[in-house]
């Protein structure tokens, strides 16, 4: 927030309920503001606590309501300019701010500020469940309190701030009955005995693998296998509130499927669900300081449920990790039966399309892969989720993977204790001229 005066301008963080500190600096800031000054607001759900703290104020309200990380679901953008359009009508003295002179009137570089991406994860998927799942009525009724949630300063840069978002997140999402976390398989399934060498899910025309000495892989009708599925990526991330700086060792670590034990897999013989599904279930660790070898290890266990609809052509996966360290991002990653030709995703609302590898880069919830299986047929394969919320394409061994960001966090006290997760790959064929 940014309060104007002709001579003086005070750049303050935002407040938010919870965070004491971000309530103190916006009372000093207030304090240097007259009764005939303008306050201008860019985030919507501000100018209540601005009329709290300083009746007399005049208040000029922009409806950007997050500068640092846009990257939240585009729905939230137009809830938070009908809130201000509201505010200014009932406020006294408030006027709004034209989207096209927020930028100028704050003095900020909108596009550089929102090339930071990749921070306030767990924030951002619990936002874009709610987006996806509620009508827009029901968003402008709880967003005077799930905006606050989604600034940047509970993004990371506050830890109080954090902490307070993320519950006021997981509340609002418990209050509409709304799962943060995997939907439960209802079949018990059969439970599998220790020595299992490999096991198929499918059929020749889309099938998945698992064995000990190849892992999980999976085969999309005529297309090549696709190598090392839904293997785990751990890195170190080296830059707490910027962009990610890998941290040495400077290549990820990865823990693969053929690590993992089979325990269940359905259906079970009295089921008639046509799915099939498979629980893997391991265990890895590695040293929580990557700059100390010989240092102390964090374990972590990992849950995978693979579950295979050949008539759908879709592969769903829901992946349960518990012990994860806080400044490492956590990856999943699903190898690509094509070269990507080209990508089609949106950020922000916008649709994006790009060709061969792609950056770590936010993803809204959908991210489509085109190529081609033979010579009569292309291939869509369609990665879909409310918690894709971060992607990176990269080529691995003979593959294109696509890597999908499970879990980062920026602060050292915001470790997330269990990581709740699932993803739906479906594929689609196209003949020519169709």
């Amino acid at each position: 927030m940014t309060i104007r005066s002709d001579e003086i301008r005070v750049d303050v963080g935002a407040c938010m309920p919870g965070s004491v500190s971000a309530i103190e600096r916006l009372q000093t800031a207030l304090q240097g503001a007259g009764r005939g000054e303008v306050v201008d607001c860019p985030e919507a759900w501000v100018v209540p606590w601005v009329q709290q703290l300083q009746p007399g104020a005049r208040l000029r309200v922009g409806s950007i309501w997050c500068l640092v990380d846009p990257f939240v679901h585009p729905k939230w953008r137009d809830v938070s300019t009908k809130l201000a359009r509201l505010w200014c009508s009932r406020a006294e003295g408030a006027t709004a701010l034209p989207d096209s002179a927020l930028g100028e009137a704050l003095q900020v570089d909108i596009a550089q500020r929102a090339a930071r991406v990749g921070l306030g994860i767990e924030s951002r998927r619990l936002a874009s469940k709610l987006a996806r799942t509620l009508a827009l009525e029901d968003l402008e009724r709880i967003a005077p309190v799930v905006l606050p949630a989604l600034h940047p300063v509970a993004l990371g840069l506050d830890v109080d701030a954090t902490l307070a978002g993320r519950g006021l997140l997981r509340d609002a999402c418990r209050a509409f009955g709304i799962r943060t976390g995997v939907e439960p398989i209802e079949d018990p399934g059969i439970e599998l005995p220790r020595r299992v060498k490999s096991l198929a899910l499918g059929s020749d025309d889309f099938s998945a693998t698992w064995s000990r000495s190849a892992g999980l892989r999976w085969r999309p009708g005529a297309a090549r296998e696709g190598l090392d599925l839904f293997a785990i990526e751990v890195q170190a991330d080296a830059s707490p509130l910027d962009s990610f700086v890998a941290l040495a060792p400077p290549r990820p670590r990865r823990f693969l499927a053929s690590d993992a034990h089979p325990v269940r897999r359905g259906p079970s013989k009295r089921s008639v669900d046509a799915r099939e599904w498979l629980r893997l279930e391991r265990e890895f660790r590695f040293s929580a300081d990557p700059s100390d070898p010989h240092g102390r290890k964090r374990i972590h266990d990992a849950t995978l449920e693979v579950v295979l609809d050949r008539e759908r052509r879709r592969l769903d996966v829901s992946v349960c990790l518990r012990g994860t360290l806080a400044r490492h991002r956590y990856r999943l990653c699903v190898p690509l039966v094509h070269w990507p030709r080209p990508a089609k995703f949106t950020v922000g609302g916008s649709e994006r399309a790009v060709e061969g590898p792609i950056g770590t880069t936010p993803v809204d919830g959908t991210i489509e892969f085109a190529g081609r299986e033979t010579a009569r047929s292309d291939t869509f394969v369609t990665i879909d989720g409310d918690d894709v919320i971060e992607a990176e394409v990269y080529p691995q061994r003979n593959d294109m993977v696509c890597a999908l960001t499970l879990c980062r966090e920026s602060d050292e006290a915001l470790e997330v204790p269990c990581i709740e997760r699932s993803f739906s790959i479906s594929l689609s064929r196209t003949s020519p001229g169709s």
